[in-house]
This record gives C-alpha cells, sequence and structure tokens, in this order.
C-alpha cells in the first residue's frame, strides 16, 4: 500500500557497496517487492485499508479515492468519516465497538448519500486491534435486488387483487341476484297492497261492487304470482343473500388481517402461549367429537413480536391441521431451541400435499376446499406474519403421509437461565 516517501528511484542491486557499507542488494529485492505489492493493492477497485479499530494506518488508492484525498494524507483518518462521510463511527459497526480479535466479520453499511457497501474484517496477525478491512460498494446490487423485490411485490398484488375480485364476485353475484328479485317482487307486490287499499276504501263506502270488480283484475296477474313467490322462496332468498354478504365480509376481513403489518413496538411473547391460545379458539369453533386431541411437549420458546398476530398464525395453522386430517385424528406439536431460534414443528396425519399442490400453499385464495368452504388465506396469513417477525416457514408433505408444518423464529435475546428450555435440541411431541 502506499504510505509518504516511499515512491522513486529505487538503486540498483549491481552497484557495489563501498568497503565497510552494508550489501544494499537485500534492501532493493524488499523495496521493489514492497512497490510491486502497493501497486497490485492500488490496481483493486475497492477501498482496503490497514486499521487500528476505526483509524486508518495505511491505505489503497480506490479508499483515498473514495475520500477525494491524497493517498499520502491517509493515515490517521477514520474510515467512517472517508467512506460513509460519518463524524461518528456507522451504527453497529463491531469495530467502534471493540470486535473480537482474531475473527473474521462482514457486514453492512449505507452511506448518508445512499450508497451501500459490504464491508469485510480480517484481523492482522501479531497485533491486539490491527485490521484489514476492505469495502466493497453494492449499490448496483442492492438496487437491483430491491427492484427485483418491488417487481415481486407488485406481481403478488396484481395476483392478490385478482384472487380477490374472483372470490368476492362469486357470492356477489348471488347477493345482486337475490335482492334485484326481491326488489321486483316488491315492486309488483306493492300494486296490489294499493289495489287493496282502494278496495278496502270502495266497501267503506257501500261500494261493494266496485270493490269485488277491482279484485277481480288480479285474479291470475304478475302481481299476486309474486306475492305467492315472496311468500313461498322469499326467506330463502334471503338468507342466500345473507351467507353471500357475510362471505364477503369474511374476505374483506381475512385481506384486513393479512396486510396487517403490526408496525408498533414487540413486546416479549412465549410461542407456547400462543399456541394454547390457538387451540383454545380452535376448540370453541370446531365440534369437540371432530377435534381429536392435541399432543404437546410444551416448551418455552421466547420471541419478540405481536401476541395477536402470532395466536393468529398458529390458530391458522392447526385449523389447517385438523381440517384435512381424519376425524378425531390427533394433531403432534414438538419445540424447542436450535442454532439460535425458536422452533415449532405442526404434524398432521392427514392426506398430505402433491407437489404441484404443496408448490401453491402460501398462494392468496388457492385452497383444495369444494366451493364455499375456505377463502385460501390461511396459510398466506401465517407466512406473512412469520416472515414479518424475521423468520422462516416451511411445508413437508407427501400424499398419504401427512404433513409437517414448521416455523423458525429468532430466539428473544435473554440469558440462557432465563428462558425456561432444556438441553437446546429440537423436542419432539409424543
Amino acid at each position: 500500500m502506499s504510505s509518504p516517501g516511499e515512491k522513486g528511484d529505487l538503486p540498483s542491486a549491481e552497484a557495489s557497496p563501498p568497503a565497510g557499507a552494508p550489501d544494499v542488494g537485500h534492501f532493493v529485492i524488499v523495496a521493489r517487492a514492497k512497490a510491486e505489492w502497493e501497486q497490485t493493492v492500488d490496481a483493486i477497485d475497492d477501498p482496503i485499508a490497514l486499521q487500528e479499530g476505526t483509524r486508518i494506518r495505511r491505505g489503497n488508492r480506490a479508499l483515498a479515492n473514495a475520500g477525494e484525498i491524497s493517498v499520502r494524507d491517509l493515515p490517521g483518518r477514520t474510515c467512517h468519516a472517508l467512506v460513509a462521510g460519518r463524524s461518528t463511527p456507522c451504527l453497529g459497526c463491531p469495530l467502534a465497538e471493540g470486535a473480537p480479535v482474531g475473527r473474521e466479520q462482514s457486514f453492512e453499511i449505507r452511506t448518508e448519500t445512499g450508497r451501500s457497501f459490504s464491508v469485510s474484517l480480517f484481523p492482522l496477525v501479531g497485533t491486539k486491534d490491527g485490521w484489514v478491512v476492505r469495502h466493497r460498494d453494492v449499490t448496483v446490487e442492492r438496487e437491483a435486488v430491491a427492484r427485483a423485490r418491488e417487481q415481486e411485490r407488485l406481481a403478488a398484488v396484481g395476483r392478490l387483487a385478482a384472487g380477490a375480485a374472483h372470490e368476492i364476485n362469486n357470492p356477489l353475484s348471488f347477493v345482486i341476484a337475490n335482492v334485484a328479485s326481491l326488489g321486483r317482487d316488491l315492486e309488483r307486490i306493492g300494486v296490489v297492497v294499493q289495489t287493496l287499499e282502494r278496495a278496502l276504501a270502495q266497501l267503506g263506502r257501500g261500494e261493494r261492487e266496485g270493490a269485488l270488480a277491482l279484485l277481480a283484475r288480479f285474479q291470475g296477474a304478475p302481481q299476486l304470482r309474486a306475492l305467492s313467490a315472496l311468500a313461498g322462496d322469499g326467506p330463502q332468498r334471503v338468507a342466500e343473500a345473507l351467507e353471500g354478504s357475510q362471505r364477503v365480509a369474511g374476505i374483506v376481513r381475512a385481506l384486513r388481517r393479512l396486510a396487517d403489518e403490526r408496525t408498533g413496538e414487540a413486546a416479549p411473547v412465549d410461542l407456547a402461549d400462543c399456541l394454547d391460545r390457538a387451540a383454545d379458539r380452535l376448540r370453541a369453533e370446531v365440534a369437540e367429537k371432530d377435534l381429536g386431541p392435541l399432543v404437546h411437549d410444551r416448551v418455552a420458546l421466547p420471541v419478540r413480536g405481536h401476541a395477536q398476530a402470532l395466536d393468529e398464525a398458529l390458530y391458522h395453522l392447526l385449523h389447517n391441521a385438523w381440517r384435512f386430517g381424519p376425524q378425531g385424528a390427533p394433531l403432534r406439536v414438538g419445540g424447542g431451541i436450535s442454532d439460535g431460534k425458536a422452533v415449532l414443528r405442526i404434524e398432521d396425519v392427514g392426506q398430505g400435499m402433491p407437489p404441484e399442490v404443496l408448490t401453491r400453499a402460501f398462494e392468496p385464495f388457492f385452497t383444495t376446499c369444494p366451493p364455499g368452504n375456505g377463502l385460501g388465506l390461511g396459510l398466506t396469513i401465517a407466512y406473512g406474519v412469520v416472515r414479518q417477525h424475521g423468520g422462516e416457514i416451511r411445508i413437508e408433505s407427501e400424499p398419504g403421509k401427512g404433513t409437517v408444518v414448521e416455523i423458525r423464529l429468532p430466539v428473544r435475546s435473554e440469558p440462557r437461565e432465563d428462558l425456561g428450555v432444556g438441553d437446546g435440541t429440537l423436542a419432539q411431541a409424543g
């Protein structure tokens, strides 16, 4: 790496040294190797520096260019000032917090100008706080990823809108058709009511013949048939319209839950408690004879999040496992801590899913249930909640072998003795 006063003409190794003077050949070779190494490092486009903590000892030309200064002015500067344009260390920088000696690390920073850098730290052997620090500009990559995510989000919104339109259109068609039919019948019945009022008025005046003649004109008229139809199937048409309206309302509620990102502050939550509440809700909604036992080896699973959202996610997972399993079959739940994650597994002994269904399991409005028996949003909601909490969810399933759903969420940062867990292995239920 370049530094002040280190470049210039080098002495020839072939010149004979004066009597009694040290042999300069060795020094010439070292100087040439040093110059070649500096030129090599200067040829690298990424900023590279030798540092003590955040303070730069030496750096390459790319680092000097990043700070718009000379290579000679690099020593003594700080990396956060040159690269990020900050007067204080970057948030979360391990160099500012005393990074562990002898351990390679990587992290990412974003500068005041909106550029992103991937920072790699390599411990400098033989020093207490020495590091080789490399900054790689990943702005273009991050922007490309952001664009891809936005395109994926827009595509997902499009699919969700299309699915919602389809699901709402079907029950809404029943509502519109039945309400329109009832409206026509009520209009005809209104004519009948007006005629009856006129006939009664004539009877009140003693005009019996006129009243009978007025009523006789309605024998077999559409107005009377409408009255008869309303008395016959009117309640059924009202019930169908009400059912369609309730289904539309259910879809809207599900979409609101799907869009609920819970932007409030997260709190300590135990997934085991969430599971208990979800199971209680399922028991309250399903007949006892249809719901089998929940086999659960209860283990504390401490995370940070929104309890109501996690309750909702686990309810949908339990409901899905119950719906596709044999009547009264047990649901098995296992949990534990593994690799810093709170792990929860829900296993059913149902029919399982073929690959073409498994690949679409989290797709909004996708369902294998008969029409009217499911919205196809339960797994989608669960997926969204788990992802919003920084976790992962996956499904293992084969036809005839049941299904296992596993979720992994970051463990809440607390001392191990406060967690109330066992030996840290994943405990299987049953």
